[in-house]
């Protein structure tokens, strides 16, 4: 049991990716990605779930974001998660981001996200309840690619990379993902 324990201990710090998870960013990568990107929190709407006629089974928390790539190369893919904190600086809420459209260098965009709701977690209450004015945006990176070919943490197991009309292209070129 003990020698499985080092195993795993090893391949997490070595980043070998595990059974559903990703490559842990390198302290260095990580540090840079969080210079890369900045995040704000525009605006936050719901979508309640109206019933089996709009063929969906859920609602949703909106989430409008301004993204800025602050580097000097055109930013194609990220993947993290977007942490969104009170005032205080106490996590309210996380969600995944997989975001894949071209950010030109030194610019900012709008993109919209929608983030399932469970009125039964917490968290997802609290998001929904909170003012706008009252979250604070942070990033924590996964991977990020740019469209030159610069890799920084891993975005090969991100939904970008998983989807058939990806592979083989771009940045899902330069691994296979194992657990297709």
């Amino acid at each position: 049991m003990r020698t499985l324990q080092v195993a795993l201990m090893v391949a997490v710090l070595a980043g070998v990716p595990l059974a559903g998870d990703s490559f842990v960013p390198s302290a260095s990568d990580t540090n840079l990605m969080n210079r890369v990107a900045s995040f704000q929190l525009l605006a936050k709407g719901f979508e309640p779930f109206v019933g089996p006629s709009d063929g969906y089974e859920t609602s949703y928390i909106t989430l409008r974001v301004s993204i800025r790539n602050n580097s000097d190369k055109d930013l194609q893919i990220m993947t993290g998660d977007l942490q969104f904190n009170d005032a205080k600086g106490t996590a309210v809420d996380s969600e995944f981001l997989d975001y894949y459209s071209v950010i030109k260098a030194h610019s900012t965009v709008t993109a919209d996200f929608r983030a399932k709701y469970n009125g039964l977690m917490s968290e997802n209450v609290n998001l929904r309840n909170a003012q706008v004015s009252d979250l604070r945006t942070v990033f924590y990176p996964g991977g990020m690619y740019f469209t030159d070919g610069v890799l920084l943490g891993s975005v090969w197991n991100s939904l970008y990379c998983r989807n058939p009309e990806h592979r083989g292209r771009g940045p899902c070129d330069f691994v296979a993902h194992p657990y297709q």
